[in-house]
């Protein structure tokens, strides 16, 4: 009984941690898709705004960079102070997951708004703001080393992971 449930217990960590990977990769893709059309889109002269006033967008690339940087770290580390208290590692596993998911959603959206500004106003400078976005995104990946490191593990749960 005890080796079916570690079995089991092994399992839905690797699967939650796959899932999270692939998630992970999708948002980075599409981040990448959009920002390539909007490049496209900018050089080819497909899209210009001709009447509206956008003077004032300039200053939100990097707000929205270093507000979603920041909110993504402190919520992150919130979320992983709840999972320490946590028993075993299933239930810190799905501590785990939500602080991922959160903390990708929220560069994630910092991003997505840069290249929107980007788009609006036709100023390609703001691209290095989205390079310096998806740095933070690729940062924030989620993997084995990653949770080790988040939950300071013990000796004999980081034993039952290496076994992975």
């Amino acid at each position: 009984m005890y080796w079916s449930a570690r079995f089991v217990l092994l399992q839905s960590y690797t699967m939650n941690l796959s899932r999270l990977t692939l998630l992970f990769a999708a948002l980075a893709g599409g981040q990448i898709l959009f920002c390539v059309v909007i490049y496209y889109l900018l050089q080819s002269g497909s899209f210009s705004m001709q009447e509206a006033d956008l003077e004032n967008l300039g200053a939100v690339p990097p707000i929205a960079l270093a507000g979603s940087v920041l909110a993504a770290f402190g919520l992150s580390r919130a979320l992983s102070r709840q999972g320490r208290s946590a028993d075993g590692i299933p239930a810190k596993m799905q501590v785990y997951s939500r602080a991922v998911i959160v903390r990708l959603a929220l560069v994630e959206g910092g991003n997505l708004l840069i290249l929107v500004v980007t788009l609006l106003t036709g100023d390609l400078s703001n691209l290095y703001y989205f390079v310096a976005g998806m740095a933070a995104f690729a940062w924030l990946r989620p993997g084995k080393d990653n949770f080790v490191q988040t939950f300071t593990l013990d000796n004999k749960e980081q034993r039952g992971l290496d076994n992975l």
